[in-house]
Order: C-alpha cells, then sequence, then structure tokens
C-alpha cells in the first residue's frame, strides 16, 4: 500500500525486471468506487526504471493499475510484462498556519520552562526534602518534602512514598 497525503505529489515507480529502455508504462489512477481519476504516463529514467508523479485531489483508498504498452501512443499492450497494481491511502493534512498558531498561544511557557529547568539541572537529597536546581545547578528552583507512606518525614534510607511542593 502506498500512503500520501492530499494535494502532495506522490512518485509513482515501475522497474522492468529486463531493464527494458522502450516501454511506455502507464498508470491509471482509479476511486474506491471505481471511477476514474487520473491517467500518468511513467517516463524512463535508467536500465528500466520508470516514474511518474500523482497529485490526489481527495482522500480515501484508490487503486493504480500499470500498463506496459509497446508504443507511445498506448495502444498495444506489451505481451512480455504482466499488469500491476497497488492501493493508495490518501489522507487529509492539516497546512493551516494560523490553527498551529492558534493552539500555541494556549501553551503556558511558564510551565514549559519550569518542566525544562528541573529536568536540566541537578537533583540533591537533603534529609527529608529534595532540591532541585536549575541547568547552572546554582539557582534553586523547586524543593519537596519528602514522606513516608504513613504520611511522616522520610529520613535518608526511609522509602518515599509521595513527595510535596513547599
Amino acid at each position: 500500500m502506498i500512503h500520501g497525503n492530499n494535494g502532495d505529489a506522490i512518485e509513482l515507480g515501475l522497474s522492468l525486471p529486463d531493464g527494458a529502455t522502450d516501454q511506455y508504462p502507464r498508470v491509471r489512477i482509479y476511486t474506491d468506487a471505481g471511477a476514474l481519476d487520473d491517467t500518468i504516463d511513467l517516463t524512463h529514467v535508467a536500465y528500466g526504471f520508470y516514474k511518474g508523479t500523482y497529485t490526489p485531489g481527495a482522500t480515501g483508498f484508490f487503486n493504480a493499475i500499470v500498463v506496459v504498452y509497446t508504443d507511445a501512443g498506448h495502444t498495444v499492450e506489451s505481451t512480455t510484462y504482466g499488469r500491476s497494481g497497488a492501493i493508495l491511502k490518501i489522507d487529509e493534512i492539516e497546512t493551516n498556519i494560523n490553527d498551529i498558531l492558534a493552539d500555541t498561544v494556549t501553551i503556558n511557557w511558564s510551565d514549559v520552562t519550569f518542566i525544562k529547568d528541573i529536568e536540566g539541572g541537578r537533583w540533591i537529597r537533603e534529609g527529608t526534602q529534595m532540591k532541585f536546581y536549575k541547568s547552572d545547578n546554582v539557582t534553586l528552583i523547586a524543593t519537596f518534602n519528602l514522606l513516608k507512606a504513613d504520611g511522616t518525614a522520610a529520613g535518608e534510607s526511609d522509602d518515599v512514598f509521595e513527595r510535596v511542593f513547599v
């Protein structure tokens, strides 16, 4: 199955096993309902490899049928190469930059910065607390009290069940 996006060019290719350079492959693209959507003539590139471009104008499933002809008029079907086919799945892709910008407006950037700072700096357990520093390893940005399962302070040798922001 070939995947693509509506409106984006899809490269179609055919390689003839004997390397023939004098053939005229044509791809017909049919909708899932069987209607002809497009016809693409493949051109020879090198060593029996032919290619062409299909730009879908709709989403859904399509059937690509490849027929190799012996003449440029596409009237005599080759008896050497059989027909072949492939299924195309075309998806919709959102490319509206305004939608992307609108989504980023709702991001709380101070939260993103806080997460970046916590992940990028030093972490130190001191007694019953855990301290987090910015990436400079000097600037303290958060302190948490460490608690055991019963809610009392967790010492150095205790298992921590919960942390509470101070």
